[in-house]
């Protein structure tokens, strides 16, 4: 898990890589929907530490009458 997560960062951070989709999102306003959104879930897989689960959403209590 360790050697994939070190995998994704060197491929995903690189600033050949980082600036071709910047170039795409500024000509393209649908690609541009797409890389924002690809980024936070990077951001969320990339950056978590080893063997700790992604954060659950947690749902606001319903009241029962």
């Amino acid at each position: 898990m360790d050697f994939c997560d070190k995998a994704r960062r060197e491929f995903y951070l690189r600033p050949s890589y980082i600036l071709r989709q910047g170039i795409m999102a500024i000509k393209n306003p649908r690609e541009r929907y797409r890389v924002f959104r690809g980024f936070g879930t990077l951001v969320k897989h990339l950056f978590r530490k080893h063997g700790q689960l992604a954060p659950v959403a947690r749902q606001a209590p319903t009241i029962k009458p």
